[in-house]
C-alpha cells in the first residue's frame, strides 16, 4: 500500500496525472480495455470448467444454504429456550 502511494504522488509530482500527462490518458484506455476483455475471459473460463449447469448448481447452493440457516435458526432458539 505504501508502494503504491509513492508511485502516485511521484507521478503526480512529475505532472503525468495532470491535464496532457502520460498517465492521465493511459489510466482511462486501460481501464476500458480491462472492461473490455473481462466478459470474454469469464465466458471462456465458464465453457473451460464446464459450467454450463452454473444456474443449477446455484439454485441447489441457495436451497441447501436456506436449509442450513433454518437448522441454525431452530438450534438457536431451542438453546435459548432451554436456558430459561
Amino acid at each position: 500500500m505504501a508502494m503504491l502511494t509513492f508511485i502516485a504522488s511521484t507521478a503526480h509530482t512529475m505532472g503525468m496525472l495532470t491535464e496532457g500527462g502520460l498517465l492521465y490518458y493511459a489510466v482511462p484506455i486501460a481501464y476500458a480495455l480491462a472492461v473490455i476483455l473481462y466478459v470474454p475471459l469469464v465466458a471462456c473460463g465458464m465453457l473451460r470448467a464446464h459450467l454450463f449447469d452454473i444456474d443449477l448448481r446455484l439454485k441447489r447452493t441457495l436451497k441447501r444454504s436456506t436449509v442450513a440457516a433454518a437448522l441454525v435458526a431452530a438450534y438457536f432458539l431451542v438453546s435459548e429456550l432451554a436456558a430459561t
